[in-house]
C-alpha cells in the first residue's frame, strides 16, 4: 500500500468514524426533542449509577463490602441521612393542598380584603339575629353589593390569568433553548435569518456525516 493509499484509507476511516459519531448525535437529539422529560429521566440515571459504580470501585478497593458499609456509620451520619431523606420526600407537604399553601393563600386573601365598617354596622342594626348560630338559614337570603362582586370577579380573573402565566412560562421552558437568556436567544435568531441560507449545506453534511473529520 503505497502512502496517498494509506492516507486515502486513514481518511475514510476518519469519515466512518465521524458519520457513526453524527447519526448516534442524531439519534440522542431525536430522543430529546420528542420526549424531553423521559430524556432527563435517563441522563439523571445514567450520572446517578456512574457515580454508584464509583463509590462501588472505591470501596471494593479499600477492603469494604458495599452491601455492609451501613454498618460502618456513626449514629450522626445516620441520622442526618435519615433528616435528609425526610425532608427530600413528605408527603404532608407537596401539592397545593399542603398546609403551608393554603396559610400562604389565606394570608393572600385577607391583605386584599376590603373591610366596610359602614356596612359592617348597617348589616349589624338591619339583622336581628346577627350573631346568629349555625342553624341560621339567613346566608340564603344574604345579597352582596355590586362592589364586591366586582371584587369577587376580578380576583377570579387575576388568579387565572397568574395560573395561564405560570403554564405558559412552564411551556416557554421545555422548548429548545437558543441562548442564556432572552436578549441572546432574540440576538440568535437575528443571525440565524441573516447567515442560515450559508450555512445550510453545512448542517446538512454534518447531519447527514459527510463532512470530512479534521
Amino acid at each position: 500500500m503505497s502512502a496517498k493509499q494509506r492516507k486515502l484509507f486513514e481518511l475514510r476511516l476518519k469519515l466512518n468514524e465521524g458519520r457513526k459519531k453524527n447519526q448516534a448525535a442524531v439519534v440522542e437529539e431525536k430522543k430529546r426533542v420528542d420526549a424531553p422529560d423521559e430524556y432527563a429521566n435517563a441522563q439523571k440515571r445514567k450520572i446517578r449509577e456512574a457515580s454508584n459504580k464509583s463509590r462501588t470501585d472505591s470501596l471494593v478497593k479499600q477492603g469494604i463490602d458495599p452491601n455492609a458499609i451501613h454498618l460502618t456509620a456513626t449514629m450522626e451520619q445516620a441520622s442526618r441521612k435519615k433528616g435528609k431523606k425526610k425532608q427530600t420526600y413528605d408527603p404532608s407537604d407537596a401539592g397545593q393542598f399542603s398546609a403551608e399553601r393554603q396559610y400562604a393563600n389565606y394570608e393572600r386573601e385577607r391583605a386584599n380584603a376590603v373591610i366596610d365598617m359602614s356596612d359592617y354596622e348597617a348589616q349589624k342594626a338591619r339583622v336581628p339575629d346577627f350573631y346568629r348560630g349555625a342553624d341560621s338559614i339567613y346566608h340564603n337570603t344574604n345579597k352582596p353589593s355590586q362592589d364586591a362582586i366586582d371584587r369577587l370577579a376580578q380576583g377570579i380573573s387575576a388568579a387565572q390569568r397568574k395560573r395561564t402565566e405560570a403554564h405558559e412560562k412552564k411551556t416557554h421552558a421545555a422548548k429548545d433553548v437558543d441562548g442564556i437568556n432572552v436578549r441572546n436567544d432574540r440576538f440568535n435568531k437575528m443571525l440565524a435569518k441573516s447567515y442560515d441560507k450559508y450555512s445550510k449545506e453545512i448542517k446538512a453534511n454534518l447531519e447527514r456525516g459527510t463532512a470530512l473529520p479534521e
